[in-house]
């Protein structure tokens, strides 16, 4: 199965991480494309296209304003960086162990950068959804407590 088209392109990256110098761009490439997948993974409510040059992405750039593409292009690049610094195991385990002096703890990795979100940041392609069941609350058992703390 062929690779989704990424959002970004090997000179992208190039010019977004100052004095990058690639040695295998079709590793690149393929970086590039899994970076894609986790921006996918982030932008919410959309559809996958299903033809054309950016089949299997939830977005095509050409659709884009330039301010949208940009920031599409950045948070690409952001999250191939910061798969680059972590190393492709990172994003294969299950969770990151915490401890402290009197603390342990185990969390999901994150396998978004802060980056990537801060240039998606305004861009209005990340889509925030949410939903509610009829009949149960959509807040927390305790946000009661915030709401009567005045009648107590």
């Amino acid at each position: 199965m062929a690779l989704a088209t990424a959002y970004a392109e090997n000179e992208d990256f190039e010019e977004y991480v100052e004095g990058w110098a690639t040695s295998d761009a079709d590793a690149l490439t393929r970086l590039l494309s899994r970076a894609s997948d986790d921006v996918d993974s982030i932008l919410g409510a959309y559809d996958f296209y299903e033809s054309g040059d950016y089949a299997g992405r939830k977005l095509d750039p050409t659709t884009l304003t330039y301010s949208e593409r940009r920031a599409l292009v950045r948070a690409t690049c952001a999250q191939v960086h910061y798969r680059f610094e972590m190393g492709e195991d990172f994003f294969t385990r299950p969770s990151v162990a915490t401890s402290g002096p009197e603390f342990s703890m185990a969390q999901p990795a994150s396998h978004v950068s802060p980056q990537t979100w801060r240039e998606l940041a305004g861009s209005g392609l990340v889509r925030n959804t949410t939903s509610a069941q009829r009949g149960r609350a959509i807040a927390p058992p305790w946000g009661d407590f915030a709401r009567n703390i005045e009648a107590d």
